[in-house]
């Protein structure tokens, strides 16, 4: 596909030079999210399980998490697979495109996640890795996590929307539903890898605020780089370049450049946020532990581009047909 442009953004962004460091246990990582695609019903064959394989999930959680106990990087991992296959459901199946449709699955993700009865095959697999994640974890957080699902599940239906509208958003409407589809829930799990317990004062802080949204934004607009060609053969609008060539009358190689100087500069405030952090503790007097534990998790937000672009360089999702 369009691989070249997030070989530009590493050669223009110092701190993505570098490819992240990968878990030596990627392959028993592999082997426990196997062992989930089968519980969850994803998989019943070496043939589904061959498929599932190539999107690379246990590739993504071993450069993410290169430090993590095997368990718990396998659970990111199947999250990963969980989120791809709701995804793909939305783009291949015409269920991206029924508003009511759509609106009811992520109603039902809701209720689930609040112990309600699972119904659909993706609640039901939502309902057993929701029981393995939330042991252990804090109300608020359990909070947060459901919001964020929630905000896919709204910014999902507003596509559908467009798509039944047929109408192509702003750009600025196209990245704030593009902050939610991406699956920014995800970023939650940072925390429970490591069992950090982040107050809730520091997690809508500025600083911190700034260091979530733009990780979230590089990984969502570096996705979009890859994929329009895809997703323009398909028709679908709903792509950062796709939206920039309608919005700035451009053709779509010149959208895609104005997306990659947007996603450097968006590099740059992760960076800044980054290393406005230490400011940020003193301000906010967090103490030395917490301190300690935000920094391990602000590690994961910082690294996460570089984590998603060794990803997509593996993952056969992201590879010419």
């Amino acid at each position: 596909m369009t691989a070249h442009l997030l070989g530009s953004l590493v050669e223009r962004v110092d701190t993505l030079a570098a490819p992240c460091r990968s878990h030596k246990e990627v392959d028993a990582i592999t082997a426990a999210v196997r062992d989930w695609a089968f519980d969850l019903g994803y998989a019943s064959s070496a043939d589904e399980w061959a498929r599932l394989n190539s999107i690379r999930c246990a590739e993504f959680a071993a450069y993410a998490f290169a430090d993590a106990p095997v368990r718990k990087a396998a659970l990111f991992a199947t999250w990963i697979l969980w989120n791809t296959v709701v995804d793909d459901s939305l783009d291949e199946t015409g269920l991206g495109s029924d508003v009511e449709a759509a609106r009811a699955m992520f109603d039902e993700f809701d209720q689930v996640l609040l112990g309600g009865e699972a119904k659909g095959r993706h609640a039901g697999a939502l309902a057993k890795l929701w029981h393995a994640t939330e042991t252990g974890t804090t109300p608020a957080w359990r909070a947060r996590f459901r919001e964020d699902v929630r905000l896919i599940g709204a910014t999902s239906v507003a596509e559908a929307v467009n798509r039944d509208l047929r109408r192509v958003p702003t750009i600025r409407e196209y990245r704030e539903l593009r902050g939610g589809t991406i699956g920014r829930y995800l970023f939650n799990l940072i925390e429970h890898m490591y069992n950090v317990d982040l107050p809730e004062y520091l997690v809508w802080s500025p600083v911190w605020s700034e260091l979530a949204e733009a990780s979230n934004d590089v990984v969502a607009w570096c996705n979009d780089l890859v994929s329009y060609p895809r997703e323009n053969a398909a028709g679908d609008v709903h792509n950062h370049v796709i939206v920039a060539a309608h919005e700035l009358d451009l053709d779509l190689d010149a959208a895609a450049s104005w997306v990659l100087d947007r996603t450097v500069e968006r590099m740059a405030d992760l960076g800044a946020a980054y290393r406005a952090l230490p400011e940020e503790f003193d301000r906010l007097g967090v103490d030395l532990f917490t301190s300690r534990q935000a920094s391990k998790v602000a590690c994961v937000y910082a690294a996460a581009p570089r984590a998603h672009i060794d990803w997509v360089r593996c993952s056969a999702r992201y590879q010419p047909s």
